[in-house]
């Protein structure tokens, strides 16, 4: 899914270990000035020449001053002045390098996906990452990451988006779409996520949106997706749903909201779901 390479620091840091031996603080402004958001307990070793003993003192010295944070052990993110309150650099702008450390396929999604399309009504309490094996969330100073596991991530449609520091994956609006209701809760719940695909409408591919409708196994998720497209007037897409609704051996009704009761609820027998909600286009 994603192809990137670590720039290589490895002669230009002997060029600045000739004025002397260079020590930890001099190896993370020069990592700064190439844009580098991040450094690993290893690359230090290599590049610094420091023992670990000596490393970690240095590490634990930068650290007391917030000038670096580590979200993992091992790996270090730099942080500039500007971020000194955050005690971090934004998710977004080290995420990248942290998952290729991991050495692990993501991309941004959920409501922290919808931000960079301009369908999000909300800015998200944690940055939301999607990859293909489950993991612990991660909080750095004032960040917090949370990791949505889904079988197949890494073969989800996804797109490039530069930061000041490199680039992020995040899912290409028809990935966005099919996660929206497989993870509504994680979205804000049914009306939230409603509201973004109302947003999201313009940026809809037909063809990528047939690719991943095409991986959803289970058939409520293919009825709300396919009712909401109704709501939003994008028959083309509605009827893609429906299609892949027909492969189903037998597809029972569903509450369009499995949080709520369906006490009183009226049925779309288009979609066979329980209107369980009240919804706005």
């Amino acid at each position: 899914m994603q192809s990137h390479k670590r720039p290589k620091i490895g002669p230009i840091c002997k060029r600045i270990a000739k004025l002397g031996e260079m020590d930890l603080k001099n190896y993370v402004h020069y990592l700064a000035t190439q844009g580098r958001s991040s450094f690993t307990e290893d690359e230090a070793l290599k590049e610094t020449k420091l023992s670990k003993i000596a490393l970690k003192s240095a590490i634990k010295r930068l650290k007391k001053k917030q000038e670096i944070a580590s979200p993992l052990q091992g790996f270090f993110i730099i942080v500039p002045p500007e971020y000194e309150s955050l005690q971090s650099l934004p998710p977004e702008q080290f995420i990248d390098e942290l998952m290729r450390h991991l050495k692990m396929p993501y991309y941004v999604g959920l409501i922290s996906a919808a931000q960079f399309y301009g369908a999000a009504h909300q800015k998200p309490q944690t940055f939301q990452v999607v990859i293909p094996k489950a993991r612990r969330d991660l909080q750095i100073g004032r960040v917090k990451i949370s990791f949505t596991c889904k079988s197949g991530a890494e073969q989800s449609a996804v797109r490039q988006f530069n930061t000041p520091r490199g680039f992020v994956w995040v899912a290409d609006p028809a990935t966005l779409a099919v996660d929206l209701v497989l993870f509504p809760q994680k979205a804000g719940g049914i009306s939230a996520v409603c509201e973004i695909l109302s947003d999201l409408s313009e940026h809809l591919n037909i063809e990528f949106v047939k690719k991943e409708i095409s991986q959803v196994k289970h058939a409520p998720h293919l009825q709300r997706l396919g009712y909401f497209f109704e709501m939003l007037n994008l028959e083309e897409l509605a009827q893609l749903c429906e299609e892949q609704l027909k492969k189903q051996i037998y597809v029972r009704k569903a509450l369009l909201d499995p949080q709520e009761k369906p006490e009183g609820a009226s049925l779309n027998s288009r979609w066979r779901l329980i209107i369980n909600t009240e919804l706005e286009a």
